[in-house]
């Protein structure tokens, strides 16, 4: 039956650690994506609903 060493331990322990922080990092740029697209999709929306309600203000005036 094969040892297993501290250095071993301590050397799974850095890899789950260093794989968990790469997949919470993964995770963060997504969110970060999708929250970038939502901001434009809306802010899009919103420049268009004034352009539009100004036209509609000044053109029934």
């Amino acid at each position: 039956m094969a040892r297993i060493t501290k250095a071993d331990r301590e050397a799974r322990e850095r890899l789950r650690r260093y794989q968990a922080r790469k997949q919470f990092h993964a995770g963060v740029q997504s969110r970060l994506r999708r929250d970038n697209l939502i901001a434009l999709v809306g802010g899009t929306l919103a420049m268009a609903a004034l352009a539009a309600l100004q036209v509609l203000y000044f053109a029934t005036r």
